[in-house]
């Protein structure tokens, strides 16, 4: 069936969306991490090492002012590319069931296929763990900030690339 030109205009979208999809969560994952690795040596620093020793405080800890602005800024961009994903994924997705079902005309009702369970049981994800459309405002106030900030000389809080 994949050999249908009209088969081939249909799916590869969705094959290269997934793909895009995938990278942007493998991106999540590796931000994620760094944000694990800052938060478990503050809180070992943090930790006194004896019941006299008091640890240190979470600024000293952090390296300042700049360590604490480097985690903000992890976590923001962790948090906007975290709601913008989800969103997409999950409406591409949906979108992406009912094309394959309507690709397979009559076929793709029938149970055996999958398909249909399948949407009815997905169609829930774009509200599930927040809603797709608050998610999408998250991400746009994000960018609206980062516009907002240019011309300011002040920094950006996302880089350009979101």
């Amino acid at each position: 069936m994949i050999e249908y030109p009209l088969t081939k205009m249909r799916l590869l979208p969705i094959a290269g969306l997934s793909f895009a999809c995938r990278a942007a969560f493998v991106h999540l994952k590796q931000i994620h991490a760094k944000v694990q690795g800052i938060l478990t040596d503050l809180e070992r620093k943090m930790t006194p090492a004896s019941p006299e020793d008091e640890g240190m405080d979470l600024l000293d800890a952090a390296g300042g002012m700049e360590g604490v602005g480097r985690l903000r800024a992890l976590l923001r961009q962790m948090h906007v590319l975290s709601s913008c994903s989800k969103a997409l994924a999950t409406w591409s997705a949906h979108d992406s069931i009912e094309e394959c079902r309507r690709l397979l005309g009559g076929l793709g009702y029938m149970s055996y296929t999958g398909l249909s369970t399948l949407a009815t049981d997905f169609a829930v994800m774009c509200s599930w763990e927040g809603d797709n459309h608050v998610m999408m405002l998250q991400c746009g106030r994000a960018l609206a900030k980062v516009e907002a900030s240019y011309g300011t000389g002040l920094l950006p809080a996302l880089p350009d690339r979101y």
